[in-house]
This record gives C-alpha cells, sequence and structure tokens, in this order.
C-alpha cells in the first residue's frame, strides 16, 4: 500500500501514520482532522504562564520545572501563582 504524505502545521510527514507518531495520535485521529477540520489543530496544548513563564502546553511547563503535568493543572485549579515552582 501506498503512503499519502500529508502537511499539518507546516511540517511535512510521509505518512498519515508518521503524522500521527509524531504527534503523540491515533492515525485515525489525523485523518479525522484533515478529512472534517481541514486542518490539524491541537485540542490538548493549551498556552499556560507559570511563575511569569509564558510556555505552549501544560507538558512543557511541567518539563521545565521538573513537575508533572497533573501538578501544574491541580495548581491552576487552585490559582495558585506558582511561586513554590520558581
Amino acid at each position: 500500500m501506498r503512503s499519502i504524505p500529508v502537511s499539518i502545521g507546516g511540517a511535512r510527514y510521509p505518512s498519515i501514520k508518521a503524522a500521527a507518531r509524531a504527534l503523540g495520535v491515533a492515525p485515525a485521529t489525523v485523518v479525522a482532522h484533515l478529512k472534517y477540520i481541514g486542518e490539524w489543530r491541537d485540542k490538548r496544548r493549551k498556552p499556560v504562564t507559570v511563575a511569569g513563564r509564558h510556555f505552549d502546553s501544560v507538558t512543557e511547563a511541567a518539563r521545565a520545572f521538573g513537575v508533572t503535568p497533573q501538578t501544574i493543572q491541580n495548581r491552576r485549579r487552585r490559582d495558585e501563582r506558582f511561586q513554590s515552582l520558581t
């Protein structure tokens, strides 16, 4: 079977499977986004500000501070200022 090259968010992938692997989702998710939405939008990734620093996602912030994403989310829910993370 021949692979179908796809372009998502400016990045080119040799196949849907390769794109899914790179984005950390199932191939069916990539197909659904491309088919029904027309473009890729990673709804899981939301910008976050922690201790005055801006990050593209909760995961990125968690890595920067050496905590789990769940810790960041819990503190955001409690509306803490994240000063203990600095």
